[in-house]
């Protein structure tokens, strides 16, 4: 924008870079062979954290347009993000391409705040000239009559408003390639590294990732609960997929914090102290955790016992689907070892 700081604008730009092409890259050092197979996407609707019911349609896609969109996922992350630094047509491209993945991502899959930031980055690769075809008549207008050397005067920065942007590019970019120079390398670089260390905490040197490798089962804990030890009732969580006729949900942007952890939890022992956590406070009668359920584990009152179940998830076909009305088909594999059983008297790890 006229007037505006070149280097803020390219921070900006620098930060979408490090976002893009660092998560097209963890794919490829992640070993994962579905992405070297381009077969990825014939998993991931259906195992994704919280699948919405865009993610049931275009798990029906046929098996050649799933590897071309896997291999679109790459390409957009790992050879468009230089397009950014280009001139101007080829940054274009790079804005409406990665913005055009972002919108498909949405209608396929609840990934909540984070393909809306992805795009609000976006932003910074457009101009006045670019701006002006889709904005509103009236703010088109508003973008003709500013004269850029009156824009240009009205905001110019003060002196230590330059030097504290230099300073601060002079830390964030540097500090940026480190972190992803580590990231490739699998290992610290020594004095430099423990620098970059000390300012992760101002998250200015963040290594990013998404999806750089890709389950190929959904594993579903099923949580019961009963007072008596007797009579079972499943819990119903708002999100997660519970029922096989209870339809996926809609949630962007929304994050919901039980829903969205319990899917990492199958995956290592390093979500289990969370997880017992959780389900303490579910036998205390936490009245914020049970607010994060659709209903209490009972009716009329906390349960004293709660038990763990494992359940592999598929999406049903279309023939399925149509006979039934089911979203999902579901297989009982057992107790959730680390975890099967809690009773009120158990003690906290």
């Amino acid at each position: 924008l006229p007037g505006g700081s070149r280097v803020v604008v390219w921070l900006f730009r620098w930060v979408l870079f490090k976002l893009r092409f660092l998560s097209g890259l963890s794919k490829l050092l992640s070993g994962d062979e579905s992405w070297r197979q381009l077969t990825a996407l014939r998993y991931y609707f259906e195992t994704q954290p919280i699948p919405h019911p865009g993610a049931w349609f275009a798990h029906q896609l046929p098996d050649w347009l799933l590897r071309a969109g896997a291999g679109g996922t790459l390409l957009l992350e790992l050879v468009v993000p230089f397009f950014i630094f280009l001139p101007r047509p080829w940054r274009l491209f790079a804005a409406f391409s990665t913005i055009g993945w972002q919108l498909l991502i949405i209608a396929s899959s609840n990934h909540n705040w984070l393909n809306l930031l992805t795009i609000l980055l976006c932003l910074f690769l457009f101009d006045d000239r670019a701006l002006k075809r889709v904005l509103p008549r009236r703010w088109a207008q508003d973008v003709a009559e500013r004269s850029p050397l009156a824009a240009a005067q009205a905001s110019r920065p003060r002196s230590w408003q330059a030097v504290l942007t230099l300073s601060a590019a002079f830390v964030v970019v540097p500090a940026g390639l480190v972190s992803a120079a580590e990231m490739i390398n699998g290992r610290p670089f020594g004095i430099v590294s423990r620098w970059v260390d000390r300012i992760e905490p101002f998250r200015i040197a963040n290594r990013y990732h998404v999806f750089p490798s890709i389950e190929t089962e959904r594993i579903v804990l099923g949580i019961e609960a009963s007072r008596d030890g007797s009579t079972w009732v499943p819990l119903d969580f708002r999100y997660t997929p519970d029922a096989p006729d209870q339809a996926p949900r809609f949630i962007v942007p929304h994050q919901p914090p039980v829903d969205w952890m319990l899917w990492f939890v199958p995956m290592g022992p390093v979500f289990l102290d969370w997880f017992e956590r959780f389900l303490q406070r579910l036998m205390s009668g936490s009245e914020p955790v049970t607010r994060l359920l659709a209903k209490p584990p009972l009716a009329d009152g906390p349960p004293d016992r709660l038990r763990v179940r494992v359940y592999r998830y598929r999406f049903t076909t279309p023939a399925q689907r149509a006979t039934t009305g089911n979203w999902w088909t579901r297989t009982d594999l057992g107790p959730f070892y680390p975890l099967p059983y809690l009773e009120a008297s158990t003690p906290t790890r």
